[in-house]
């Protein structure tokens, strides 16, 4: 018999016999007992509504985990996650021990050490509480221009997250509101921002915001302007004494016009329509941009002295 007719003599029970034996020999192989090592990351469960996790030490833990070749190559290649219980957690650290018996694995694989065993978890209390709302500015108005008011709606907002963190806040922030080159109310929609870390939610998280922006004023003082007498009466046989004879005054303006204002562009009198009375109230004349804040005389005193003409002697 040469080696073709060896070789192809019986041919498919040759085949099929090849074929089994390989079959035979990975389902021995498969069978046998190997060791795996795989990553898991932690699942946290059954955390009461009230409570919030604010830092777990470890995020993942290693599993060694052994059983038939076949089931631990399928058991990588599946997403698992290491479950860790929270139901009975306090405030602050919570040490918890992670038991290789609460890995759920298939029939013959067994779960051998878990790497850490103990984990930390902190807890916190979740709670709500009222804070206002300041704004956060950036740049500034133009020179000679200034912020007058700020009115925010709501005032206040509920912010709802971890109790130490809230306990410590004192307000909170709007998004940054820009203020370069305002020289004009305006009103703008501002998120409401905070630090905080362990935040659950902001109600309501935008807030409006209205700024009013006017000409900054300055106060200034004018000391010892004269006072002048007016009137429409014939006052020339009368002598006038007034007192005081000159008064102060104290003015706000623009600051973009202090500098223009003189005192000569005020002009304080009296206007004397009866010589019967002695107080006269002040009056002045200032420019436009002035706004007069204090006088340190409203009226003025005034005294009149009929004047005597002298007779004349006859001759003899």
């Amino acid at each position: 018999m040469n080696l073709k007719e060896l070789l192809f003599n019986n041919f498919w029970y040759k085949l099929f016999s090849v074929i089994f034996g390989i079959l035979l020999w990975f389902m021995v192989i498969g069978q046998q007992n190997s060791e795996l090592t795989i990553e898991l990351p932690l699942e946290f469960k059954n955390l009461p509504s009230n409570y919030m996790i604010t830092k777990s030490v470890v995020h993942k833990v290693s599993a060694l985990i052994s059983g038939p070749s076949t089931l631990l190559k399928l058991i990588a290649k599946k997403e698992i996650s290491f479950p860790v219980d929270l139901a009975h957690v306090h405030k602050g650290k919570n040490e918890i021990v992670l038991y290789p018996e609460l890995l759920n694995m298939p029939h013959k694989v067994t779960v051998r050490i878990i790497t850490p065993s103990t984990i930390s978890v902190y807890t916190d209390r979740i709670v709500e509480e009222i804070k206002p709302v300041l704004p956060e500015y950036e740049g500034e108005v133009p020179k000679g221009f200034e912020i007058k008011n700020v009115k925010i709606e709501p005032s206040i907002v509920k912010i709802t997250g971890a109790e130490d963190e809230i306990k410590k806040l004192d307000y909170l922030k709007t998004d940054v509101i820009n203020l370069n080159g305002k020289m004009k109310s305006f009103e703008v929609e501002k998120t409401v921002i905070t630090s905080l870390k362990y935040l659950k939610s902001i109600v309501p998280n935008k807030v409006k915001v209205t700024i009013t922006i006017g000409e900054k004023l300055i106060e200034k003082n004018l000391y010892k302007i004269p006072v002048k007498v007016k009137s429409t009466l014939d006052l020339t046989n009368y002598k006038i004494k007034i007192s005081p004879k000159t008064v102060n005054i104290k003015y706000q303006i623009s600051e973009n016009f202090k500098n223009i204002i003189k005192k000569g562009d005020f002009e304080v009198y009296i206007e004397v329509d009866d010589i019967h009375k002695t107080d006269f109230p002040v009056k002045i004349s200032f420019p436009d941009h002035v706004k007069i804040l204090n006088v340190s005389s409203k009226n003025i005193n005034v005294i009149f002295e009929e004047i005597k003409k002298s007779k004349k002697r006859k001759g003899r």
